[in-house]
């Protein structure tokens, strides 16, 4: 086990370590751009028609996880004040 000790210098760095990583980081993004390692940004995604017929097949499940979330939230508070208030 590391001693509270060991993990701060573990990681922290002073200015003059920050400025090294950064320069590192700086010259790997040169590198990477200079040998034609990054690509274009174009995402592939469906036709119109393969999403109208991903629509119709989902149709308003969609928005299950979206209202889970917020119905969870609201049992949780209820509960968690109910049992609060009955807490000797």
């Amino acid at each position: 086990m590391l001693s509270r000790d060991q993990l701060r210098r573990a990681f922290v760095m002073t200015p003059g370590q920050q400025l090294v990583l950064l320069g590192i980081a700086v010259i790997v993004m040169v590198v990477l751009a200079g040998t034609g390692q990054l690509k274009d940004g174009r995402a592939r995604t469906t036709s119109v028609a393969e999403r109208e017929t991903y629509s119709v097949t989902i149709g308003n499940k969609l928005f299950i996880p979206a209202l889970t979330l917020p119905v969870v939230t609201v049992l949780v508070v209820v509960l968690a004040r109910t049992s609060a208030s009955t807490w000797p």
